[in-house]
């Protein structure tokens, strides 16, 4: 940030200048963020103030002496900082801690990524620590991101019975041996990464009858070490295991053991058995958040999947049974690395009792007023007079992710159920997005721009829209929706978005209030207009 531009900042008003200030990403030059910060300060009071400021990175002593510094001038000029994350690919000085302590004695959230050491000296600077930030209740140790040479040593953790207060905590390292955690009687979420059998059991035998976990994640690890660890929290809420190396019945184990669990993350597990995945997840009727990231084969053919699951998150999706998400009341759908068209989504959603309907007027013709309609009548009519929350179940938020439309279902994808297919489902897979309240589309390619003007055409109870990396998105598309409930428009890496398409969204959306969008050349005529309607404009 220059020295001109940091005058300027410093005439506008306070309010804008919160605004900007809080979207500030790694800007170059801290020292100038500082001083723009500082009339904010009366703010603080009233409304926090979140800036991301890329200062945190040190690779020698005297990077570490400027980084003190400037932590000491932010701690100044921000007297409630409550959340600091610290990135560093070498060893972890004491006198950071030290700074860390003195400066930020709010702190509540504190996530180093960095290599350390905890000898005997380095404990007694923890626990100073500790005093000095006595509201600590997130502690994240994670691995070093950004590290030359792998850690090969094997610290030991920090005195973490001298954080009393502590309610997560996240591992990234193996330790010598695990650290007493029965002070820790708030702890609630407990992250482990890599841990080996010694760690689990040492924790499970250790800590367990004072803890009542109710998360935990576990990476990188075998879960065979690890069951004995998970079935010691009888009130667990939420598991999640990622990279982890799975065996054969883990999961039936888990499933006997955790009849309290609501949310399961099985994400990136090499020979994970998603039957096993789906005999859990009926097993528990609670579960209300399911993500599992691999082939869902096994998941997708079950009759029902959890009558009160509201968040599911899928990937690779390579057979399913019509209808098997009929009966979910899903908050969130996210579907990611697959390739689908939109009738393979309408076929998943849509309900068995419509879709024996359809199939039964396929064989023979349906006496009307005017005479007989053949199969292809029967099914248009049908899918025209079936409203939206028959054929969809409250989805009420839909994220697609690295998707590739294909135009027509592929052969073999619908798991056969009887002797005759129902035929695709082209205009339900319109409808079905009639009660969709957010879309969010990032890399989905195949669609083409009749199809996604189609899509958007009935969204009309569509609020806020997001796509990312399209080829199809143009001022066309979004012109001729009938979006007239959207609030807030996100359009990023849409090169067929133009200026001129965007000076006419104040006509096309009159509810606008939030838009984000990568254009070039917008007038001042356009901003002056969105500015007096009242729409916060931002990347323009």
């Amino acid at each position: 940030m220059a020295r001109s531009s940091h005058c300027r900042l410093l005439s506008l008003p306070d309010e804008l200048l919160d605004a900007i200030l809080g979207r500030i990403d790694h800007p170059p030059d801290r020292s100038n963020v500082a001083l723009c910060c500082s009339r904010l300060h009366r703010l603080l009071r009233s409304t926090p103030l979140a800036l991301r400021v890329n200062f945190l990175s040190c690779t020698n002593p005297i990077g570490a002496r400027e980084w003190c510094k400037q932590l000491k001038h932010f701690s100044v000029t921000f007297t409630l900082i409550t959340e600091v994350s610290v990135e560093i690919p070498v060893r972890l000085e004491n006198r950071l801690l030290a700074a860390l302590g003195s400066s930020c004695p709010e702190l509540k959230k504190l996530a180093i990524q960095a290599r350390f050491h905890t000898t005997p000296r380095d404990a007694e600077v923890w626990r100073t620590f500790a005093r000095k930030c006595s509201q600590l209740t997130l502690l994240d140790l994670g691995p070093p991101t950004s590290a030359d040479t792998p850690l090969r040593a094997k610290p030991a953790l920090p005195p973490l019975d001298a954080f009393p207060s502590l309610q997560s905590f996240v591992l990234g390292f193996v330790p010598k041996k695990i650290a007493s955690l029965r002070r820790c009687s708030s702890l609630t979420s407990l992250g482990l990464w890599d841990p080996k059998g010694s760690t689990i059991l040492s924790l499970a035998s250790s800590s367990s009858f004072r803890l009542s976990l109710h998360s935990l994640c576990i990476e990188s690890a075998d879960l065979r070490d690890c069951l004995e660890c998970i079935s010691s929290f009888p009130r667990l809420a939420s598991l999640a295991l990622l990279a982890c190396k799975f065996h054969a019945h883990e999961l039936h184990t888990l499933s006997l053991s955790l009849q309290t669990l609501t949310r399961l993350f099985i994400d990136n597990c090499p020979r994970v058995c998603t039957s096993s995945v789906a005999a859990m997840v009926r097993a528990n009727s609670s579960l209300s958040t399911l993500s599992l990231t691999g082939d869902s084969y096994h998941l997708l053919r079950s009759e029902g999947i959890a009558p009160k699951l509201r968040f599911l998150r899928l990937s690779r999706l390579s057979a399913f049974s019509p209808g098997v998400l009929a009966d979910c009341s899903l908050d969130h759908l996210l579907i990611e690395k697959s390739q689908l068209s939109l009738e393979d989504l309408a076929c998943m959603l849509v309900r068995e009792k419509e879709r024996e309907e359809v199939v039964q007027g396929e064989g023979e013709g349906v006496e009307q007023s005017g005479g007989t309609r053949t199969a292809a009548e029967a099914l248009e009519r049908s899918e025209s007079e079936t409203s939206a929350d028959t054929i969809c179940a409250s989805v009420d938020m839909l994220m697609l992710t690295n998707i590739h439309f294909i135009p027509l279902p592929q052969p073999g994808l619908l798991l056969p159920r009887g002797p005759i297919m129902p035929p695709p489902l082209s205009i339900a897979a319109s409808n079905m997005f009639g009660r969709l309240k957010k879309l969010t589309m990032w890399r989905c390619t195949g669609l083409g721009e009749q199809r996604l003007a189609s899509l958007l055409h009935d969204c009309l109870g569509l609020m806020e829209l997001t796509v990312e990396h399209s080829e199809d998105m143009s001022d066309a598309v979004l012109l001729g929706s009938r979006l007239e409930v959207l609030t807030c428009l996100t359009l990023l890496a849409c090169d067929r978005i133009t200026a001129d398409g965007v000076a006419g969204f104040l006509g096309a959306f009159p509810r606008l209030s939030d838009l984000k969008v990568e254009v070039e050349k917008i007038t001042p005529e356009t901003r002056e207009e969105f500015v007096r309607a009242g729409v916060v404009m931002r990347g323009v």
